[in-house]
C-alpha cells in the first residue's frame, strides 16, 4: 500500500477505492461526515484508531488529505438522492436488481473560473439528476464537491470542484459518456473551466462490495459495524 488520500467534511458513507490502472497500491477513502464535529468525534472511535495504528507502517509514505463541501446532494439527501433509478413510462419507480459487484469508479477534478461558480453548480447538478433518473440504474452515485482551498477568497484562484461518480460497470460508464445530458453539460462548461479537467479512475471498488449498497445507507452502516 503507498498513497492513502482522505477526503473528508461533511459520516454518510465510507468508501474505498483502488487506482488499479495507475498502480495496483494506490487507494483513496472518501469520507463524509456530517460536520466538523463528527470529524473529531471519528478520531476518537477505537475503530479509527485501530486502523491508524494497522496501517502506518505498510504506507509508503504519509497519507494526504482533500478537504470539500458537499453541492450535491447536501444534508440528509445522501441515500434518497443516491437511490438508483429506474423509472417506467408511467413515471413509476422499478426496482432495480441485486448488485453485481463490478462497480467502477471516477473521480473528476474541474477547476472553474470563480465568476462562472454559480452557473457551473447548476448545470453540473442538472447533469447529476439526469445520470440517476435517465440510464437505468447504471449510475450509482454522482456527488459533487467544492474542495475547501487556503485562498478561496482570491478572486484569481480558479474554484476546484471534485465529482464523484460510481457505475455499475465499465459498460454502463462508457454509456454514460454517450448520453445527450453528459454531451450537453460537456459543451456548456467548457468556457467556464479555468483549465481542461483531470480524472482518475478507478477499476477496483474495495468497499462497498455490493452495489446496492451506494444507496441502501443502513446496509452500509451494518456493514461496518461488522467490520469494527
Amino acid at each position: 500500500m503507498t498513497d492513502i488520500f482522505i477526503s473528508s467534511f461533511a459520516l454518510f458513507y465510507l468508501t474505498l477505492l483502488q487506482d488499479v490502472l495507475r498502480s495496483n497500491d494506490h487507494f483513496v477513502l472518501v469520507e463524509i461526515f456530517k460536520g466538523k464535529e463528527a470529524i473529531e468525534e471519528h478520531k476518537g472511535e477505537p475503530h479509527y484508531k485501530n486502523w491508524n495504528k494497522n496501517v502506518e507502517s505498510i504506507m509508503s509514505k504519509p497519507r494526504s488529505k482533500r478537504s470539500y463541501r458537499p453541492v450535491f446532494p447536501t444534508n440528509d439527501d445522501w441515500n434518497a438522492v443516491n437511490t438508483p433509478l429506474q423509472i417506467d413510462e408511467n413515471g413509476q419507480k422499478i426496482e432495480v436488481a441485486e448488485g453485481s459487484g463490478t462497480s467502477v469508479a471516477c473521480h473528476v477534478t474541474i477547476k472553474v473560473h470563480k465568476k462562472d461558480c454559480a452557473a457551473f453548480e447548476k448545470v453540473s447538478i442538472e447533469n447529476a439528476i439526469s445520470s440517476k433518473l435517465e440510464e437505468d440504474g447504471g449510475c450509482l452515485r454522482f456527488d459533487i464537491f467544492r474542495r475547501i482551498l487556503d485562498d478561496d477568497d482570491n478572486a484569481d484562484t480558479p474554484a476546484e470542484y471534485l465529482f464523484a461518480e460510481v457505475f455499475r460497470d465499465a459498460k454502463a460508464q462508457k454509456f454514460h459518456a454517450t448520453t445527450a445530458h453528459s454531451q450537453n453539460w460537456k459543451t456548456k462548461v467548457e468556457s467556464m473551466m479555468a483549465a481542461e479537467r483531470t480524472w482518475t479512475q478507478f477499476d477496483q471498488v474495495v468497499f462497498p462490495e455490493d452495489d446496492n449498497m451506494w444507496s441502501d445507507g443502513e446496509a452500509c452502516e451494518d456493514a461496518c459495524e461488522m467490520a469494527w
